[in-house]
């Protein structure tokens, strides 16, 4: 199993490499962070963004309830 999670993470690494010379996929360079997420290389930014949304998609929770 690890040697498909290596896998994996590599070719989201290379497809998000690729996505960022290309025109065509303007959103898709994200591969690169969740690519070497999962080959193990975590981003300390990444978990600011992350709770920053989490605390966003509650206060707007909050506000729709009202």
């Amino acid at each position: 199993m690890k040697t498909y999670k290596k896998i994996i993470g590599f070719l989201a690494v290379i497809v998000g490499i690729i996505a960022l010379v290309t025109p065509f996929t303007p959103g898709a360079g994200f591969f690169i962070f969740i690519g070497l997420n999962i080959l193990g290389v975590h981003f300390a930014f990444l978990d600011k963004i992350e709770s920053f949304l989490l605390k966003r998609n509650k206060k707007s929770t909050i506000n729709t309830e009202k």
